[in-house]
């Protein structure tokens, strides 16, 4: 009967360094995806809108308009009381969240039956064209900032969604097959030149580091990603577009969380490991 040995250390560290390789494709590559601005969306914006020329001439110090509310992504040939003039709703649509736009100047138009054509020069009716809007026939610069973006059942999201499961699901399946190759290499060499694998002790290595690697950094990562990208705690999405190293240092924080986090682990599971092998000595001798 052929004695079974433990791995050799070059393949130990081979295995872990493939599950590393795994996690940090997986981390990188997974996130969610950019929520867009899309048709039918609820979206909070940062709207500033100042009365202009034909010359683009304004005065930035006295904008008309200055105010954070929530717009419904609807334009104002659809729905002339709530609606968008088609110069902010044109812009809106596609951009991500946190996205900051330059200024904006839109030319003045007469529309008034607010089918998006400009009455006189046939072109896109951008601004507010009605006889009985506030700043009607006016060119306008607008500039806005993208803070949060709420979906409606109306919204054509679900797609994206579905493609994004099974991306993660592909890029998984790619990083499992990517970092098995050296993993595979290794274990070869070691049946070659070595008495043969210990299974037991092969599998018992994988599943230590997977769980401490995985569970510890992927999932973490993962759901506060996710809770970052989510959350709607005043002011919080506009400390995010203000501020471009907050989720950078959020991260920060959970990485420094798991290395204290991996040496409980590590010392639990040696002291669990220590008892198991313990009483195994225990039941051997008696």
């Amino acid at each position: 009967m052929t004695k079974n040995i433990t791995l050799s250390k070059r393949t130990r560290n081979i295995i872990l360094i493939s599950v590393v390789l795994v996690v940090v494709i997986i981390a990188i590559f997974a996130r969610p995806i950019p929520e867009k601005v899309r048709k039918y969306d609820n979206v909070q914006i940062h709207y500033t809108i100042w009365e202009s020329d034909a010359r683009m001439l304004y005065s930035y110090s006295d904008p008309i308009y200055n105010e954070t509310l929530w717009v419904r992504m609807i334009p104002i040939t659809k729905n002339q009381t709530d609606g968008l003039i088609l110069g902010l709703y044109n812009n809106l649509l596609g951009k991500k969240l946190h996205y900051k736009s330059d200024i904006i100047w839109l030319n003045s138009c007469i529309d008034q039956e607010r089918d998006g054509i400009d009455d006189i020069t046939n072109k896109p009716a951008l601004t507010y064209g009605n006889s009985t809007d506030e700043s009607f026939n006016t060119p306008l610069m607008i500039q806005f900032k993208v803070l949060d973006i709420q979906k409606t059942p109306e919204s054509p999201g679900i797609l994206d969604s579905v493609l994004h499961v099974f991306y993660v699901i592909f890029l998984i399946v790619l990083s499992l097959f990517l970092v098995s190759i050296p993993i595979f290499a290794a274990l070869l060499i070691d049946y070659l030149y070595r008495t043969p694998i210990d299974l037991k002790e092969l599998l018992r290595y994988i599943l230590k580091y997977g769980i401490l690697i995985g569970i510890l950094t992927v999932v973490p990562f993962i759901v506060f990603g996710i809770l970052i990208s989510q959350l709607t705690l005043p002011g919080l999405n506009l400390i995010k577009a203000e501020y471009w190293w907050f989720t950078p240092s959020i991260y920060a924080l959970i990485g420094i969380m798991w290395v204290f986090i991996s040496w409980i682990y590590l010392i639990i599971y040696k002291a669990i490991e220590a008892k198991i092998k313990l009483r195994r000595k225990y039941l051997f001798e008696s």
